[in-house]
């Protein structure tokens, strides 16, 4: 296996995209001031997708990807190791694509969370390890063509982690995969140093790093969670666009280097507190409490871009109160979960609409876009032995009317 080098050049036009402040951030700088918008698109139900699946197939809570070469639904058993391709029209199993052993035996452990993949084409599959991080490039018949270790040599950048539920992007045989920092920073620092996105060139075995957090970091202690940031990627104007969980703004950078900053904000996050306002957290934390910060608060989950109808959808979760945590923690089945939202832009980055979903019965965890519509999860109904989508449609409307609520 070639040894890898880093190299800032290329990429480097981007590092500067968030850069570093020393001031003392006021409330003011992140509460969201609610810029007018007319909301003239929403959702609408369509249709049902299941997907059914046997014993020895779990593809509940992992990522769901539509190939629309084939018009197929593409997903990865993590039982055994194998691809799942489902006829997108029909929902019946079209092929499963299993590892030879020699292959098998190299993909090592891959538990669930601990992989992501990019079904490029048929016969181009890209498969990311986390754990000792490692990038495969698959055939349809499951032989390994390349394989790339991502390990940074002598701590030039932080090893790479893919989010849940969040795919990598393969453009052009170079793969981008998050790449921020380990736990124990984001719980003891504010200036977080590395850099985010880890640029792998399949071709040349060279990386690049590049793109930086917004200022909103560098001066308060947020923690692990409030660090997983998004992408999407436009293919037809070329560039990406990173959600981060706290910021309102979007930012779009092209492949020129050039960056804007856009706002994408929800009317239902008016303000992000953090762990400590302090630049350095040097108490301990309570039990829970990064995780409970996290979960009573609105953030900005993950970003798509819709191909089809030339939007992007942000995800903004669900915040369970503060008093309600002892209910959810003890597994009270009768507790119902306050909604997520998902934020509708047009391909100007401009807001278009923002539409209530209920959690109790949607995650957004296995989301996918197809040539019909969005396809959201049904948690209510999903299980180890179907996959349930409901599939919904665009529709403009004249007026500006009031976030609807779905009730299919």
């Amino acid at each position: 296996m070639p040894k890898l080098t880093v190299s800032l050049i290329g990429f480097i036009i981007i590092l500067n995209l968030f850069a570093c402040q020393n001031k003392k951030i006021e409330n003011a700088d992140w509460i969201n001031s609610f810029p007018s918008y007319e909301n003239r698109i929403t959702l609408t139900y369509s249709s049902e997708k299941k997907f059914l699946m046997d014993s020895s197939t779990s593809l509940n809570y992992g990522i769901i990807q539509y190939d629309d070469s084939t018009k197929n639904v593409v997903g990865f058993n993590a039982f055994d190791k194998s691809f799942l391709l489902y006829d997108y029209a029909s929902a019946c199993l079209k092929k499963r694509i299993h590892f030879p052993k020699e292959t098998y035996d190299e993909l090592g452990d891959l538990t669930s969370y601990t992989y992501s993949f990019d079904f490029n084409s048929f016969d181009s599959i890209y498969l990311f390890r986390q754990t000792h991080p490692r990038l495969f490039w698959l055939d349809s018949s499951g032989k390994i063509r390349k394989s790339v270790d991502l390990m940074p040599k002598e701590n030039t950048f932080s090893p790479p982690s893919a989010n849940f539920g969040e795919p990598f992007f393969v453009v052009n045989n170079q793969a981008f995969i998050s790449a921020y920092p380990g736990r124990n920073i984001y719980m003891a620092n504010a200036g977080v140093p590395d850099n985010l996105v880890l640029k792998v060139d399949m071709g040349r075995d060279k990386m690049n790093l590049g793109v930086r957090y917004p200022d909103l970091y560098q001066n308060a202690v947020w923690g692990e969670y409030m660090h997983h940031f998004f992408t999407a990627y436009n293919p037809y104007n070329k560039s990406w666009v990173y959600s981060f969980p706290i910021d309102h703004n979007l930012y779009q950078v092209d492949s020129t280097g050039f960056r804007s900053k856009v706002y994408g904000g929800s009317e239902h996050l008016t303000s992000v507190t953090p762990l400590s306002f302090e630049k350095r957290l040097e108490r301990k934390l309570k039990k829970n409490e990064e995780v409970d910060n996290y979960r009573t608060q609105h953030v900005y989950d993950k970003i798509l871009y819709d191909s089809y109808r030339h939007l992007y959808y942000r995800i903004v979760t669900n915040a369970t109160p503060a008093e309600d945590l002892v209910k959810v923690d003890r597994g009270d089945k009768t507790y119902k979960f306050p909604p997520f939202y998902i934020i509708i832009l047009n391909e100007k980055m401009e807001k278009v609409g923002e539409q209530e979903f209920d959690t109790n019965k949607y995650s957004t965890v296995s989301l996918f876009i197809s040539e019909e519509g969005i396809c959201i999860p049904r948690s209510d109904v999903s299980s180890d032995a179907q996959l349930v989508f409901d599939v919904f449609k665009t529709k403009h409307v004249e007026r500006q009317q009031n976030i609807a609520k779905i009730n299919p």
